[in-house]
């Protein structure tokens, strides 16, 4: 993935594994599909998030800030989906550490389920705080059982920043 302070990024990984896998020949065909559409996912989801990044920066209307942090959330979410594809081929964890699944859980919570999140007594429902949305920060507040509220302060800057950490570590 791209470090945006540096000029390393998953076009460099794709160039050296394609490489080394070409070279190798170490993957069976169906396999090699995967790959190729995996690094494809990373490509899109990094050009995604450095656009997200840019418009972060300035001031957008309720519904552009609606869309980023929407499609900011998701484009995550379908990058954390193809580094576990990635991983499952070479036969590695698929398991995502901790930090990451916290950005999913936002995902989950915030614009994938904001409704109804669980099922019966345990069921929560989400919302993004409209008055709070300011350049890729907002507050996702999450009405639980017994009609309790927990809020959570959110910046997508942050998240993004955390999954480039993480996703090269794995």
């Amino acid at each position: 993935l791209c470090d945006w302070s540096s000029d390393v990024c998953s076009s460099d990984l794709r160039s050296a594994l394609t490489e080394f896998l070409v070279a190798s020949e170490v993957l069976p065909d169906e396999s090699s599909t995967i790959v190729w559409s995996a690094l494809d996912v990373l490509d899109d989801t990094e050009l995604a998030c450095s656009t997200a990044l840019e418009k972060f920066k300035s001031d957008s209307t309720e519904g552009e800030q609606y869309l980023l942090i929407y499609g900011c959330l998701q484009v995550l979410s379908v990058q954390q989906d193809a580094a576990r594809h990635l991983r499952e081929v070479f036969g590695l964890d698929r398991e995502l550490p901790e930090k990451l699944m916290i950005i999913r859980e936002v995902r989950h919570s915030g614009v994938g389920h904001p409704a109804k999140r669980g099922n019966g007594i345990t069921a929560k429902s989400n919302f993004i705080v409209r008055s709070s949305m300011k350049h890729g920060c907002f507050t996702l507040m999450t009405e639980g059982p017994g009609n309790e509220l927990y809020t959570q302060d959110i910046d997508l800057a942050k998240a993004i920043k955390t999954q480039i950490e993480e996703l090269g570590n794995l």
